[in-house]
Order: C-alpha cells, then structure tokens, then sequence
C-alpha cells in the first residue's frame, strides 16, 4: 500500500533536530541507486499489514543522528561514517530514529504506519520490491551539526 503523501524535508529537519538536540538543516539529495554497504534501512508497515514504505540511511547519518541522540562524541559518529561500520549502540538509537521518523508517514485510506523491520546488515526481504520499484520518493542529503552528513531516502511502496 503506497504512502498518502511523502513527508517535507522541512518536517524530516525538524523531527531529527527536535531529537537529536541540534540544529539540523536538509537540502535535496541525488537518488540513493542502491542502499549503500552498511546502510540502515528500516521497513514501514500499515495495519492491513502491508508495506507502506522504506526509510534507507546511509552509514554517516544513521551515525551522526544515532550519535546525537544519545550525546555520543561527534568524533565517534565521525570515525564510524569514515570506516563505514555503524556500530551497534549507534544502530539502535537509530532505530529509534527511524521509528519515530514513521509518525511522518501516512500510508494511502489515512492508516496509521509503523516500523516493522529494522536492519544494518542488508534489506530486510519485505524491503527489497519497494527498493527495486518506482514508487515516489524523497532523497535528503541531511546535516546534523557538529556530527555530520548524509543521505536519507523515504521510498513509497
């Protein structure tokens, strides 16, 4: 089930900057051809359940959004976005990220759209039609500031 509408970049800065404690700023992104090594990607899901859509990081915003919301030193974030492993404690605050990032989608009928599926190490399978499809996206190139930058992509399914 695709996504009513994709959400702002506006309103991705300002949900990332509201947890993170930092100012955040967002600008377009070139389109992410595949989720990149290491790249966190979250599968959203509606209540039917079907996928609604997919969220896809790259290594260096999953690590500096990850590391800002737990006040992590920026050069933690720094190092894993030049060594491209995302470490585990960064991983999962950016879950979290990625899970309140889900109360910006509203899948097509107005329901309600969660995070089902979380992983760093390669697509989750209900992700994989959604990143080979042409469903209507949003690609960020977003700056948290002090720990860097990255690409973001929200994928409709």
């Amino acid at each position: 089930m695709a996504l009513k509408a994709l959400p702002t970049a506006d309103a991705v800065a300002k949900l990332i900057a509201s947890l993170a404690g930092k100012n955040v700023t967002v600008t377009a992104g070139s389109k992410l051809k595949a989720p990149p090594m290491g790249s966190a990607i979250g599968v959203c899901m509606d209540e039917t359940p079907s996928v609604a859509a997919v969220i896809v990081a790259d290594v260096a915003l999953a690590a500096a959004a990850g590391a800002a919301l737990a006040m992590i030193p920026p050069t933690a974030a720094q190092d894993a976005a030049r060594s491209g492993v995302l470490p585990v404690n960064m991983a999962d605050n950016f879950r979290e990220v990625t899970n309140i990032m889900c109360s910006l989608l509203t899948a097509a009928g107005g329901r309600g759209v969660r995070l089902t599926d979380f992983s760093v190490a390669g697509a989750p399978s209900a992700a994989e039609a959604v990143l080979a499809g042409t469903g209507a996206r949003l690609d960020l190139v977003v700056d948290v500031q002090g720990y860097g930058k990255g690409q973001l992509a929200i994928i409709s399914a």
